[in-house]
């Protein structure tokens, strides 16, 4: 049982209900009503809900929309608030080429100014465009 009252089982089958949904297939509605659900997500959760996620955020960012969305804003927030090791072990099980993906946005964002700006420009610099962002593990022996 959860601190919420919700049983084991009750989380199992909330949990099943999206098994077989394509990311590709997510429409943008759910997307926006599930601006919090980075949060939530466990380590496979997050990655493979991600580029749906980032794809309607650079969307939103061309489009012009971006600083009126939530969803853009929790976008940005969990790939730049980067500060404990629950965060970073999520991104660590991106690969290459998702952070190739991810660094292109944030790259975006940053040049793109507004409130979030120095917040892409920080992360970039500090981690995505390090050698750090492409080391799979958190623990090293020197």
């Amino acid at each position: 049982m959860s601190s919420r009252g919700v049983s084991d089982e009750a989380w199992q089958i909330e949990g099943e209900k999206d098994r077989d949904v394509i990311w590709t297939a997510i429409d943008d509605a759910t997307l926006e009503e599930c601006d919090a659900a980075l949060s939530h997500l466990d380590e496979e959760g997050f990655i493979y809900y991600l580029p749906a996620f980032v794809d309607l955020a650079a969307r939103q960012l061309a489009a012009g929309v971006a600083e009126k969305s939530d969803h853009f804003s929790s976008v940005v927030f969990h790939l730049t608030h980067i500060s404990d090791n629950y965060a970073l072990a999520r991104l660590k099980r991106l690969t290459d080429a998702q952070i190739q993906v991810v660094t292109e946005f944030l790259c975006l964002v940053r040049d793109h100014g507004g409130f979030d700006a120095k917040s892409a420009d920080a992360a970039l610099r500090l981690y995505w465009e390090t050698p750090e962002a492409h080391r799979r593990t958190l623990i090293y022996v020197p």
